[in-house]
């Protein structure tokens, strides 16, 4: 099971990174001059993609989720695991970049520490040696909603806030993506971050079973970083058509297009020498009689 999930993990960070460079190269490449502003929006997406896959791939992150949610990398820096859930969120509202490293640094820091959550680090840290073969000691961010079995207010809270934050973010995504992109675009990020999230972060909170969702989530992440990309690639003609192009497949088509109108016009021209000349020797003859 392990072997597998890492098989799919890592063949979908080479995937990303992959796809992310060849959507910068489609983009400077073949995007037309109408898309204005929107090519440097796409081309700055891509680009920090990219880092996304290569942060993925060296933190190797987990999230582990019994009655207690918790997420580490596979570093023991609770700095680190900090770092990647912070710079997952900046997709979602780029344009305001630097406020949202700050907030949610700061955030996950104070509220999601394992300071006080000897039990419940202690849980987890059993468990990732029981799923993983390997012990994740340090580094946690833990959400442990019902502390003592009491309601965890500050974590409650917290709950609220990253709720709020990224359903609203995803209610804007979905407009846009209902004019643009008939939910093609918009299911992506659905399927593959948004709802791993809802119910890891959440679940718990109610006491709910999340069967093997905690496992998939960030499995579903390095997924997303490819999927992402190609979904672009595809809902963009210009950029797959001209893809085509440089591998040769359009222009094989517009070869045979081009060599079967100079037949065309060839003929034409051997034609018309046909007629003229039967339309001159029918006048000789008609003059010498």
């Amino acid at each position: 099971m392990l072997s597998l999930y890492t098989l799919v993990e890592d063949s979908h960070a080479i995937a990303g990174f992959i796809t992310n460079i060849l959507l910068m190269y489609t983009i400077v490449k073949f995007s037309r001059k109408s898309l204005g502003p929107y090519k440097e929006l796409l081309l700055i997406f891509a680009a920090y993609e990219v880092f996304l896959v290569v942060l993925h791939t060296v933190l190797k992150p987990r999230v582990v989720n019994t009655t207690i949610f918790g997420v580490a990398a596979d570093w023991d820096n609770r700095y680190l695991t900090t770092l990647y859930c912070v710079c997952n969120t900046v997709p979602f509202a780029l344009t305001i970049i630097d406020f949202l490293y700050r907030y949610w640094f700061f955030l996950c820091i104070q509220v999601l520490t394992e300071d006080g959550e000897e039990i419940a680090r202690g849980l987890l840290v059993a468990e990732t040696g029981r799923r993983l073969g390997k012990e994740i000691k340090e580094g946690w961010l833990i959400m442990n909603h019902w502390k003592n079995n009491e309601l965890n207010v500050p974590n409650f809270l917290a709950s609220i806030t990253f709720n709020t934050l990224m359903i609203g973010c995803f209610s804007i995504a979905i407009t846009l993506g209902w004019l643009c992109y008939h939910h093609i675009y918009t299911a992506i990020p659905l399927l593959f971050v948004y709802s791993p999230y809802l119910c890891v972060v959440n679940l718990p909170l109610f006491r709910l079973p999340i069967f093997y969702m905690d496992d998939a989530c960030m499995l579903l992440t390095s997924c997303f970083l490819a999927w992402d990309r190609i979904i672009v690639i595809v809902l963009m003609p210009d950029y797959w058509k001209g893809l085509l192009r440089k591998i040769g497949i359009g222009q094989t088509k517009q070869k045979s297009s081009m060599t079967f109108y100079r037949t065309m016009y060839m003929r034409h021209n051997e034609f018309v020498a046909i007629i003229e000349r039967s339309r001159c020797s029918f006048k000789r003859l008609v003059l010498e009689n």
